[in-house]
C-alpha cells in the first residue's frame, strides 16, 4: 500500500483510473502516505490530525 485517502462520501461511482498522488480536499477526512516511514505512526497529511499506529509492518524504500 503506498497511499490510503478515506473521504466523507463517495468519490467514484463507475470505474476509474486512480490519480498517481492523492490530494487533499474539502471531502477529504485523512490521508495516509506510507512512504518513508520509520516507528509505527504514520502520519496524516490531511492537516485534520487523525495520525494512525501501524502494527506488523516493516518500512521498505520507495519504488515506483
Amino acid at each position: 500500500i503506498h497511499t490510503v485517502r478515506i473521504s466523507r462520501g463517495v468519490r467514484y461511482s463507475a470505474a476509474f483510473q486512480p490519480a498517481k498522488s492523492f490530494q487533499t480536499d474539502s471531502q477529504t477526512l485523512a490521508l495516509y502516505r506510507f512512504h518513508g516511514g520509520q516507528g509505527n505512526i504514520v502520519q496524516d497529511d490531511s492537516g485534520n490530525g487523525h495520525d494512525a499506529q501501524v502494527y506488523d509492518a516493516e518500512w521498505t524504500a520507495k519504488t515506483n
